[in-house]
């Protein structure tokens, strides 16, 4: 009789319970997002830089240190092979195309100007080895011989080409063709430097675009990189270099010194020389400068939630959108950090429901960086059956 009647009581507590309001905070969680600025500071970076259009960018964290006309439509020149290159990339990593492949020659892969390798109608050629003619020699033979090897034709890989620009928010680049010799390819600094981060995803890649020498075709074609860089600079990744009547001489490249991946793209240079004393400074300045900083997590912050009305307790949470972020060297320890979160919650409720928000500032009060604090697991709503199931076990213990 008596556990018969703390039966009774407590299932018409738990009545009471499930059919209780949500509990709330007086906090509204909704559409929080990264607020980081998609510059880190308004400098005078690019004071000093002739070029058309500059752009530097940290990859890692997709981050824009600087800029100048980034947007600005220049033709793409040979900046274009770097698509046909990323297709190729992402190909080969699917296994869908081996660098072993043989490669039959058309003719309208031979019919293309200089640079080229000097490919003869009919010929056999490694995708491996047209990749080295296109990273370092930019031959414009061995880009449609590729194109077509993937596409079918090089029209039909033009569609791919633009297909992936869209996927990739390349918003203001339009291919015409897969090597850049149409002027009507055109393209942006900050699109190429979203495209220089995605292929440099490709690690084993990365020999390719610092090669400096190499000989294709049977040794019968010797070709050296046009990227002065690969051979000076610490940390060199990439990426090419290039130069059109129409643009001016340009160059993309990009190093990686400690968890900092830097893009430097300069299109329409006064010269040679000028290019690669400027890009050489851009780099230098943004590793000089600037610094990832790792958020830091309070253990508050990802504490368990409690459950009101649920199948469990208690419910594990995590940071939703955690990611690193670009800040001035030397300013780490400026940095504070606010937590709003809800502690209590009823259920039901999804994996991935916001509860709560981090926020990172900097020294100078200003907001850097917001990360939700979601759910980790779903929590169902406790049934009446559940319930008495829960009850009956905890009695049969006592």
């Amino acid at each position: 009789m008596i556990k018969k009647a703390i039966i009774t009581a407590l299932s018409v507590a738990l009545i009471f319970s499930i059919s209780t309001d949500v509990y709330a905070d007086g906090i509204n969680y909704v559409n929080y997002k990264s607020v980081q600025a998609e510059a880190v500071t308004k400098d005078n970076a690019m004071n000093n830089v002739t070029a058309k259009s500059a752009f530097v960018y940290e990859m890692s964290t997709g981050t824009v240190i600087s800029e100048k006309n980034s947007t600005e439509k220049l033709t793409a020149s040979h900046f274009a092979k770097l698509m046909t290159l990323l297709c190729a990339e992402e190909r080969i990593d699917s296994g869908k195309l081996k660098l072993r492949d043989k490669v039959t020659v058309s003719a309208n892969a031979n019919s293309k100007g200089a640079p080229q390798i000097w490919l003869d109608v009919g010929e056999q050629i490694s995708v491996d080895e047209l990749i080295k003619s296109i990273t370092v020699g930019n031959a414009n033979d061995a880009c449609a011989a590729l194109a077509e090897k993937i596409g079918g034709t090089e029209q039909g890989f033009v569609q791919l080409m633009n297909k992936k620009a869209k996927d990739l928010g390349m918003v203001n680049t339009v291919f015409k063709d897969s090597t850049g010799i149409s002027k009507d390819t055109v393209t942006t600094a900050y699109d190429l430097a979203l495209l220089s981060s995605e292929i440099l995803k490709h690690n084993a890649f990365i020999t390719y675009y610092t090669t400096w020498m190499i000989n294709v075709r049977g040794n019968a074609v010797e070709l050296v990189s046009t990227n002065r860089l690969i051979r000076t600079y610490k940390g060199i990744t990439g990426l090419k270099s290039c130069g059109s009547n129409d643009t001016g001489t340009s160059l993309i490249a990009t190093a990686k010194r400690g968890d900092m991946s830097l893009c430097v793209v300069l299109l329409g240079c006064m010269d040679e020389d000028k290019k690669f004393a400027e890009a050489k400074e851009l780099l230098n300045y943004a590793f000089e400068n600037y610094e990832i900083y790792h958020p830091e997590v309070e253990k508050k912050a990802i504490e368990k939630v409690k459950i009101k009305g649920g199948e469990k307790l208690k419910a594990k949470v995590k940071i939703g959108n955690y990611k690193n972020i670009v800040i001035p060297k030397g300013t780490y320890s400026q940095i504070v950090s606010e937590i709003k979160r809800k502690y209590i919650i009823n259920a039901p409720a999804e994996i991935g429901s916001i509860i709560g928000k981090i926020t990172y500032k900097d020294g100078d009060g200003k907001e850097i960086l917001e990360s939700k604090i979601v759910l980790d697991e779903k929590i169902d709503k406790n049934s009446l059956w559940f319930s008495y199931k829960r009850i009956l076990l905890n009695l049969f213990k006592m």
